[in-house]
């Protein structure tokens, strides 16, 4: 048996075991358009059948909620570091009413602010990132640590963009901080009909609202 025949039969063999392996879809994967899906879709059910519920055990709720109902993982880690620095060292030790809420009477964006919103010293919030939703202290998720930078395309409205630059600061400013305006926080540049701002999540969802807004008729 000479050589070249062994490395084709070799061949032909990882060839067919590739084949017959499980293709990793790409459907499986998660995307932030995902997560704001998943966001946006309808709340679970919460019982006020205890009079408290760790922060732990809601983000399990929430993800597991999340899960079924997308059909994909969706995950929340908390954001260790930063909840060390505030002094949180576990989030079973964070504690917060538990509310009767039907199930779909709110979004799920807006169940896990309403929860969180009763936390305090220091207050929690979410961030959506690629893959994932973290947990971190409102103080890290307003920081310049975690600006985004989106482009938009305002082509399609009758406002220029300087005009539109000094909309989307009055509406937005406080709580979002401009350079331009507080020597510190986001920024936004005007290129043609595109406007590159770089500003933490929340205030991106506004703007989007605002943009929304101006597009209706």
């Amino acid at each position: 048996m000479n050589v070249r025949y062994l490395l084709v039969v070799c061949a032909l063999s990882v060839l067919s075991f590739v084949s017959s392996a499980p293709a990793v879809q790409k459907s499986s994967l998660i995307t932030r358009e995902d997560l704001e899906r998943a966001l946006d879709m309808p709340c679970p059910e919460l019982t006020d059948e205890t009079e408290q519920i760790s922060v732990r055990d809601l983000i399990r709720l929430l993800s597991d909620h999340m899960t079924k109902q997308h059909g994909k993982p969706i995950q929340i880690f908390p954001e260790y570091m930063e909840l060390d620095v505030a002094g949180i060292k576990s989030l079973n030790d964070v504690k917060i009413t538990r509310m009767n809420i039907t199930a779909g009477t709110h979004t799920n964006r807006e169940f896990f602010d309403l929860m969180l919103s009763q936390t305090t010293d220091p207050t929690l919030t979410w961030i959506p990132r690629q893959r994932h939703i973290l947990l971190s202290t409102t103080d890290h998720a307003e920081s310049d640590d975690c600006l985004e930078t989106v482009v938009y395309d305002v082509s399609t409205l009758r406002m220029d963009p300087e005009s539109l630059i000094d909309l989307f600061q009055e509406h937005t400013s406080p709580p979002a901080t401009w350079f331009d305006i507080d020597q510190e926080g986001g920024r936004i540049s005007a290129y043609g009909s595109r406007l590159v701002i770089s500003q933490t999540y929340r205030v991106h969802r506004r703007i989007q609202q605002i943009l929304k807004d101006l597009g209706e008729p």
